[in-house]
């Protein structure tokens, strides 16, 4: 986390694409009874603290190897064109080797030529077409535009607007303890 954030022993802080929504939030947290004090609402510190935790989870779920470095879901992308391209190079490799060659040799190799060739297509298009851009949305900071926090001396206190927030449905919910990792909180998935 940057130096420059000034951060309460115990921090909440949720992350909405609208502004309204997280005006309404900050309604319900002080019509919970919520200090008000305890609230902010574009923090640069909040702002700075949710982004850092993506980028987090962004680096966490890559897959690398000698130069290639993939997020998750571009590797289970691949891994899927690599395995059904691959079939269906086969199955083409085979077919022209029936046409063109008249020993088993000959259709072994277009098979594996066929093969080699449908994975590495298939490998490739599987990574992009699994990118996290074209991903069914998730929960992220992909568009949002406000960061509400709540910062408190009181775990309790932070506890009771962690669930009044979970129930706003932030885009993001971050948890932290002043020097700990944030942690994601996880979210109702219809929410």
């Amino acid at each position: 986390m940057p130096e420059d954030m000034r951060v309460a022993p115990h921090n909440v802080v949720a992350a909405y694409v609208e502004r309204d929504a997280a005006l309404a939030a900050r309604e319900r947290l002080l019509q919970e009874g919520v200090d008000e004090g305890s609230i902010s609402i574009d923090a640069r510190a909040d702002a700075l603290m949710v982004a850092d935790a993506e980028m987090r989870q962004e680096a966490d779920g890559l897959v690398g190897g000698p130069g290639l470095v993939a997020t998750e879901s571009q590797s289970k992308g691949a891994g899927a064109g690599f395995l059904i391209a691959g079939a269906i190079g086969a199955a083409i490799g085979l077919a022209i080797g029936a046409i063109v060659f008249d020993s088993t040799f000959g259709l072994i190799v277009c098979a594996i030529v066929g093969a080699v060739a449908g994975a590495i297509f298939g490998g490739t298009a599987g990574g992009f077409v699994r990118s996290r851009t074209k991903e069914k949305p998730r929960r992220s900071l992909q568009g949002y535009n406000v960061a509400l926090g709540v910062h408190s001396d009181s775990a309790d206190s932070v506890d009771r607007a962690e669930a009044i927030l979970k129930a706003t449905a932030p885009s993001r919910l971050e948890r932290f303890n002043r020097g700990d990792t944030p942690h994601q909180v996880p979210l109702d998935p219809s929410g």
